[in-house]
């Protein structure tokens, strides 16, 4: 896998976790479609939320599953992690190793085309694709960044040693040889169990969200709001990115109905945000338009998951009669 296409990094630009935006950019260049494991990663938004406000940080692993494990349900892709540092060599000796492409953490004070230069030190994940004169220089790849450019040898390694979080730490995704993954019925099946697991819990945590007394903790938090309204507003895109998937696999046409009811629901998002920060701007609100929202979201979200429950049972018995 040595191809990074740019114009697949933009397409993914909506995705805000580094690793992932990353990891479906540079599978997708290489002619492996994500969007099967988009289905795997059904998010709970209320869930999210409330978790990051209770916590006091955004909490990515709370949004929705693993990316990992969607990519080896629905596409067979394997991914095995580690930490250079148990190399003597360190990050050289795990690509001796494992080879490349692999992906890795970096400080991106070091790496000059980014915009923390010599300015703070903040933790970015790069693909290394290829190396060139022995090593001597190496071929990046940076979807958040949109390019693929050269480094020497001595920028990525200082890059590698910096004091992002997780340093050291890597992933080797692998394609498999043969073409294997669930079948799209499979795929449906999987997805229509995660819908039914999150109907079950019924937005509790929104729910807990519109009851409380929130103004406070938005205002001190709206910087981190915004960051988990823009990881919400992912998870639906890329819910709309599965549900054309398994409309274009299929032609069942009521898998439309669920792929166009996404944009209201990024929208709503949306519309939360900008209450938030009128919060901010005006001390004295008292949040009724937060409630309000919210309670208009709880409203769609529980209709969106009834009818993508019902148009993937259509189609599930449907397929059983075949």
């Amino acid at each position: 896998m040595k191809h990074f296409d740019i114009a697949i990094a933009k397409k993914y630009a909506f995705i805000k976790n580094c690793p992932e935006h990353q990891i479906v950019t540079l599978l997708e260049s290489n002619g492996c479609d994500p969007s099967p494991a988009f289905g795997y990663q059904l998010l709970s938004p209320g869930a999210f939320l409330f978790c990051c406000l209770e916590a006091g940080e955004v909490q990515l692993d709370q949004l929705s599953g693993n990316i990992w494990k969607g990519l080896a349900n629905a596409c067979g892709v394997t991914n095995e992690e580690g930490d250079s540092g148990r190399f003597p060599e360190g990050l050289e000796g795990a690509i001796r190793f494992h080879g490349l492409p692999l992906m890795t953490s970096c400080d991106s004070y070091e790496l000059d085309y980014s915009n923390h230069y010599l300015t703070k030190h903040i933790g970015t994940r790069v693909v290394i694709l290829e190396a060139e004169g022995e090593g001597k220089r190496y071929l990046l790849g940076e979807a958040p960044f949109q390019l693929a450019a050269w480094v020497d040898r001595s920028v990525l390694l200082k890059a590698h040693q910096g004091q992002q979080t997780g340093r050291g730490y890597y992933h080797v995704p692998r394609l498999p040889k043969d073409p294997v993954g669930r079948t799209v019925y499979e795929i449906a099946e999987d997805h229509a169990k995660l819908l039914r697991e999150v109907q079950e819990r019924g937005g509790e945590e929104l729910q807990v969200l519109v009851r409380l007394e929130i103004l406070d903790g938005l205002r001190a938090s709206i910087q981190q709001v915004n960051e988990c309204v823009l990881h919400i507003q992912a998870g639906w895109l890329k819910l709309r990115q599965f549900y054309r998937w398994l409309y274009d696999q299929t032609g069942h046409e009521p898998f439309r109905e669920p792929m166009e009811a996404v944009d209201p629901l990024v929208r709503d998002w949306q519309r939360f945000q900008m209450e938030c920060v009128k919060i901010v701007r005006r001390p004295v609100a008292d949040g009724a338009g937060i409630r309000t929202v919210l309670n208009h979201i709880l409203d769609q979200e529980a209709s969106w998951l009834r009818a993508s429950g019902r148009t993937l049972q259509q189609f599930l018995g449907e397929a059983r009669t075949l």
